[in-house]
């Protein structure tokens, strides 16, 4: 009887090790990332633990973007990526609370290619569009951009929506556009990339309250 307990005992040990190990093997690539980013930019000054949080990154290219992001456990956050020739969303489908968002453009002899990556999700779109291509790639560092958290980290409330990141051809490039490209060239009026952040909740609430005002405006 007590052979019985002790081999008992001695299975149960080993499956609390087991599982023990597993624990670790699933964690350490997180614990590694997670210190990757803290010796880029630091610790996240956290002042509240609801809000979702953002620290851009320093990127060695024009049109490479990324931010370490940070967001409360459980929140479903939808990031939507839009670019000139396509559109992608994700959410943090993962458990993870801190992770990396990046935007690139690549190019490359045959077109350009969008990669858009936000935690566990990542998406790609291109353009065979030659004439366009060589004109972003030759003009890429004189795009206009905007971005949210350029200078310091930002903070986002969970029922708000957040333009994160918008790069543009500016006013004053426009007749190079219409020079080089055409009077029909959508860099004339829509933005190379748009990125967004937001709960579906507060996108939701911001498209009721855009159709409500231009309901008003009819």
């Amino acid at each position: 009887m007590m052979r019985f307990v002790h081999i008992t005992l001695a299975l149960v040990t080993c499956s609390g090790i087991v599982a023990t190990l597993s624990a670790w093997n699933h964690q350490r690539p997180l614990l590694a990332e997670h210190g990757e980013l803290v010796d880029q930019v630091g610790r996240l000054d956290v002042e509240s633990p609801d809000r979702l949080y953002f620290a851009r990154l320093a990127t060695d290219q024009p049109l490479h973007f990324a931010w370490r992001t940070r967001i409360p456990e459980d929140l479903d956050v939808r990031f939507i990526c839009q670019t000139l020739f396509g559109s992608s969303s994700s959410s943090n489908s993962s458990n993870k609370t801190e992770t990396i968002l990046r935007w690139r453009a690549r190019f490359t002899d045959t077109g350009m290619q969008s990669y858009f990556k936000s935690g566990s999700g990542s998406s790609t779109s291109s353009t065979g569009n030659e004439k366009l291509v060589r004109f972003l790639e030759a003009n890429a560092d004189r795009l206009e951009v905007t971005d949210a958290c350029a200078e310091d980290p930002c903070s986002l409330a969970p029922e708000a929506v957040l333009t994160l990141l918008t790069v543009r051809v500016p006013e004053d490039m426009k007749q190079e556009v219409i020079d080089t490209l055409g009077e029909n060239s959508p860099l004339l009026d829509q933005p190379v990339v748009v990125i967004r952040v937001g709960t579906p909740q507060a996108y939701a609430d911001e498209a009721f309250q855009n159709a409500k005002q231009g309901g008003g405006n009819r």
